[in-house]
């Protein structure tokens, strides 16, 4: 990635103006793991060789250093894991809403994480399903594999909920291998329904940004085609259990919008890369692109200043959490059906964190351990300025 904001960024940046927060993981993916932010220089304990490691730049756009950074939240997160299935829902909205979330990226999204969990939870206190009060975990991800923009919300979801006083409910009809906890229809209406509402409040009061006066005034046109497509909510089929739940979680709540493995080939004018057609039974294929297209596609993923693409709801939240989580828990003892799977889960938890220690390229097995350290050096050629 690097190499194609070397060759290509001037060309952007000569055609449009970039946000500050965009030069920010410009300069990041630039500097990262080069001498310009220091680094060590490690030994291998088992063989003996030696690598110069430059530090990353840890910017949560950067497809080179997530890996550290997932694993530490990771050994965070798992601590929340009960002895349930879990499933994987995604929200996603009508494309004619696309421009109006590019132009107010962080109210927007804010609001789409919103309205999806005040969709889950209608549903989780419905009595008809469940009448309890769910929690679960929810990502943001702005991007499809063509790197477009397509905001989406993925949750992460256990298969039930709990009442005030900490007894796990389950849902009435038991999810099986091909169902969701709710219909999926049903919560695909209730979500057109509360964002559209929503969007047209803040149009009423006069708080969104539009690219121009002919957009603005057209938006009310905007939401009633919106609301004559059929959106969905796409509902995976369940984990098989919590560590399923883990490697997944792994994999994606710290991807980007594309990953160092997918990039092919740089030519002198153009960047190939490979992507799934998911509408056509998911085949790989490639696609090439002018390197300052495949610039501005990446860039308009970069997320707002301080904006949390993870977040937590129900009775997964801090506070409730740490109230609610060993009540829950209590009840898993005494059901017999549970006080096995809950017994092992919670051996496997409290067993020691292994820290997260890259091997040596070398012979693959040997930890590496630090011999020098690299002083960063200021100044670098490189640095570009905000624009």
């Amino acid at each position: 990635m690097r190499q194609i904001f070397y060759r290509f960024i001037g060309k952007v940046a000569a055609k449009r103006k970039l946000s500050k927060q965009q030069w920010k993981a410009v300069n990041a993916i630039l500097h990262c793991r080069t001498p310009a932010l220091g680094g060590e220089v490690k030994q291998c304990e088992h063989c003996g060789k030696t690598e110069t490691k430059y530090r990353s730049c840890r910017n949560r756009h950067c497809p080179v250093c997530q890996a550290e950074q997932a694993h530490k939240w990771l050994e965070k997160e798992k601590n929340k894991l009960l002895p349930v299935s879990y499933l994987h829902v995604a929200f996603t909205f009508a494309s004619e809403l696309n421009e109006v979330f590019a132009y107010n990226k962080k109210r927007l999204y804010g609001l789409l994480f919103t309205i999806s969990a005040e969709t889950m939870q209608t549903f989780f206190r419905d009595p008809k399903y469940i009448g309890a009060q769910g929690g679960f975990l929810s990502v943001l991800h702005t991007w499809g594999q063509c790197l477009p923009f397509h905001p989406h919300i993925h949750m992460i979801v256990p298969n039930g909920a709990v009442d005030p006083d900490g007894n796990w409910v389950l849902p009435r009809k038991h999810v099986h291998a091909k169902k969701f906890l709710f219909p999926v229809k049903a919560l695909s209406q209730v979500f057109r329904g509360k964002l559209l509402q929503a969007l047209e409040r803040l149009y009423q009061k006069g708080t969104l940004t539009f690219p121009s006066q002919q957009a603005n005034d057209a938006f009310p046109d905007t939401l009633r085609r919106a609301a004559r497509k059929r959106w969905q909510v796409y509902a995976k089929r369940p984990f098989a259990g919590p560590e399923q739940v883990l490697n997944y979680l792994a994999r994606y709540t710290h991807r980007v919008a594309i990953s160092e493995q997918r990039i092919l080939s740089i030519q002198k004018d153009t960047v190939t890369f490979s992507y799934k057609d998911y509408r056509d039974q998911a085949k790989k294929k490639t696609m090439t692109l002018d390197g300052d297209e495949f610039i501005r596609r990446f860039l308009q993923h970069v997320l707002p200043a301080h904006f949390r693409k993870i977040r937590t709801y129900g009775w997964q939240q801090g506070a409730q959490l740490k109230k609610q989580l060993p009540k829950i828990r209590e009840w898993f003892a005494r059901q017999a059906q549970f006080a096995h799977c809950l017994s092992s889960l919670l051996q496997r938890l409290e067993a020691p964190a292994k820290d997260y220690v890259p091997h040596c390229r070398h012979c693959k097995t040997g930890e590496l351990y630090v011999i020098e350290t690299i002083l960063p050096q200021r100044g670098s050629p490189t640095k570009l300025n905000y624009g």
